[in-house]
């Protein structure tokens, strides 16, 4: 669970249960139940020291059952404040109670929803533990025993949405209460918006809302980050079953990533190295020039040392010039060597260009399965997260469910032209290796991410059919929110996949570019067959 998520439930909280008296606590395996009496009605409160969102939480009607002894003391306690420690995966009910003398005491309800350390606390009024769940406890160097003072566990980020200085370049992921998967999201808004400050403000905006959203996984998150959520309820998570395999898959995806970004990072060091080189390469004919002025000049330069006074000859005339030899150095093998290292540059242009072509390739289709596995526009399939990860890492120990896929291409149906569009990095191999016919127009954002698009067609492909296909692809591409995005297209025949490569490198040849804007997303979806 996210504390962003935990921030909405924060605020739902406010409206459902802020002042209700509680009438007693209870325990239910490793659920901690409030009972509580709240704007004439009696509700339960159910909190589970458990690892997932949905059932964590659940407000509703009454339900007698056993009495915690040991709680009775926060009985008769009203509910004053619901808090969260910054954006973090706790959360507080504070608790106030007269007792009988007058005196007013305290009670805090702390929970830490953190995986397997998933743990509930209740604070007397001195700070000091009254009880405790479970022996969760995910910050070993601090105490959870009964009797001790309460101390927070330590966080591993220091800024939050309040804190973060939006003036300083930062990353959403350092940020406390992002899951890498909104922290992708967070950093698509920055891009698309460019402004810092305005990113931050709406994510906060958003967490003022009800409305959380579920994807084809069952898992929940507070934004809708993909066309295929679903809006769901506060009311509806108890519904929600998750299975192990599914919570298996994130962190698959997430080396994934992180695996995929250092092969980026890797190969730019390396085409950084080879334009420095191309650039020395290009020199190749001042070592020529040089080694001419000193064969031209080597009556002079034979038997002196140091500056010799020596004539240059080009096609304006002649010029007197000075050159340096050093001591013990010799005019003939100086030239040689000179020669030597003229060729050799010169052999070496054509394999740098050849290497920084390959490389950049490379880049593109690592940028590309970076853009499958983290855009909004995309679902990768489960099977294909394990096998992508299995080929890559070796074989995955996890039973892993088996299912046939669905379909991976789009179709679209225009009036004398069909458009078909992978969805998926698997998508796209299938539509160009196993699906197109040679004389199918083939279409991709030139030098980005995006999806593989082809047009079939009896006869000549015409202007409206291009600039659709290219305006479809343009938003399915990593540059979707720009003004005008370059789409390459050629015949299938000239797309080539070089043998050795990974399944999806493609090369291509005799290509145009058409610029393009991009589809909106309804229009997109308005187009699909």
């Amino acid at each position: 669970m996210d504390g962003l998520s935990l921030r909405k439930i924060r605020n739902i909280f406010q409206n459902r249960i802020l002042s209700a008296t509680i009438n007693s606590i209870s325990l239910s395996k490793n659920t901690f139940i409030l009972h509580l009496y709240h704007s004439s009605a009696s509700l339960r409160f159910d909190l589970k020291a458990d690892l997932k969102l949905p059932g964590v939480f659940r407000i509703g009607e009454y339900e007698k059952l056993g009495r915690a002894e040991s709680l009775e003391v926060v009985n008769g306690g009203k509910i004053v404040e619901i808090s969260q420690r910054s954006y973090d995966r706790v959360l507080i009910l504070h608790i106030a109670k007269r007792k009988s003398s007058g005196k007013l005491v305290t009670f805090d309800v702390i929970y830490e929803l953190v995986g397997n350390n998933s743990n509930i606390f209740v604070i007397g009024n001195n700070n000091n533990i009254i009880f405790r769940m479970n022996n969760g406890n995910i910050d070993p160097e601090r105490s959870i025993s009964v009797g001790e003072p309460y101390n927070f566990f330590r966080l591993n980020k220091r800024y939050d949405l309040e804190t973060v200085n939006t003036k300083e370049k930062f990353s959403f992921s350092d940020l406390i209460g992002f899951s890498p998967k909104i922290a992708v999201y967070a950093e698509n808004l920055l891009e698309r918006y460019n402004d810092a400050d305005f990113v931050v403000n709406l994510i906060k905006q958003e967490l003022q809302k009800d409305e959380f959203y579920i994807d084809e996984k069952l898992r929940i998150y507070p934004f809708k980050l993909e066309e295929v959520m679903k809006c769901i309820t506060f009311d509806k998570f108890h519904n929600i079953k998750q299975s192990s395999e599914n919570a298996d898959i994130q962190p698959l995806k997430n080396k994934l990533v992180k695996y995929y970004s250092r092969k980026i990072t890797k190969d730019r060091r390396v085409v950084k190295k080879l334009k420095r080189d191309l650039e020395k390469a290009a020199n190749y004919k001042d070592y020529k020039n040089e080694a001419d002025l000193i064969m031209n000049n080597l009556h002079l330069l034979k038997d002196n040392t140091g500056v010799v006074n020596i004539y240059n000859y080009t096609e304006t005339g002649v010029e007197q010039v000075e050159y340096q030899l050093k001591t013990g150095e010799y005019p003939e093998s100086k030239a040689e060597k000179l020669y030597a290292k003229s060729r050799k540059l010169k052999r070496s242009i054509p394999k740098i260009k050849g290497r920084i072509k390959e490389l950049e390739n490379r880049i593109l289709w690592n940028e590309e399965k970076l853009f499958y596995l983290n855009s909004d526009l995309f679902q990768p399939e489960e099977r294909e997260i394990y096998k992508e990860y299995s080929e890559i890492f070796g074989a995955y120990s996890t039973k892993k469910r088996r299912s046939e896929g669905g379909n991976r291409i789009y179709h679209i149906k225009l009036q004398s032209a069909d458009i078909y569009i992978g969805k998926n990095s698997r998508g796209n191999h299938e539509l160009v290796f196993d699906f197109a016919n040679p004389n199918d127009l083939w279409l991709h954002a030139k030098e980005l991410p995006s999806a593989h698009a082809i047009i079939r067609k009896n006869g000549e492909f015409n202007e409206n059919e291009i600039e659709t296909a290219a305006r479809c692809v343009a938003y399915l591409s990593k540059a979707r929110f720009d003004n005008k995005v370059e789409v390459d297209y050629t015949l299938k025949k000239y797309v080539k996949k070089p043998k050795h490569t990974p399944e999806g490198f493609v090369i291509y040849d005799r290509f145009k570019t058409i610029s393009v804007v991009p589809l909106a997303k309804d229009d997109f979806h308005n187009l699909l067959s």
